[in-house]
């Protein structure tokens, strides 16, 4: 409440609305779509440089989303959990500091190991 008295567009700040399984699948396409007709079109006129464009430009834009859906789901973060991709140093090794605290990250991620 007091944010209001400080700026008038603080009251129009929310809390960013999530539901569970959406990450993805609804009206965010159109940066997928952009890339793979980028692609395509590029590749239809100068097949050498469709590479190029794929790992410098456009192949984030044909990635972003497939790759935001499936890594999204449970099944997916878990099994990269246990594998130990997205892993602080802190996670594998936790200092002193972090190891007197006894949090629960720390000691699941022992489990898991």
């Amino acid at each position: 409440m007091w944010m209001t008295a400080i700026s008038p567009l603080a009251s129009f700040w929310s809390a960013t609305p999530r539901a569970a399984k959406t990450s993805g699948r609804t009206g965010r396409w159109l940066h997928t779509t952009v890339g793979i007709v980028c692609l395509l079109i590029l590749a239809e006129t100068h097949p050498a440089a469709a590479i190029y464009a794929f790992v410098l430009i456009a192949g984030g834009l044909a990635v972003s989303i497939p790759f935001a859906v499936v890594t999204a789901m449970p099944s997916v973060g878990h099994a990269l959990a246990r594998i130990g991709i997205g892993r602080l140093p802190e996670e594998s090794a936790p200092p002193q500091a972090l190891a007197a605290l006894s949090l629960p990250a720390l000691a699941a991620t022992a489990r898991a190991a």
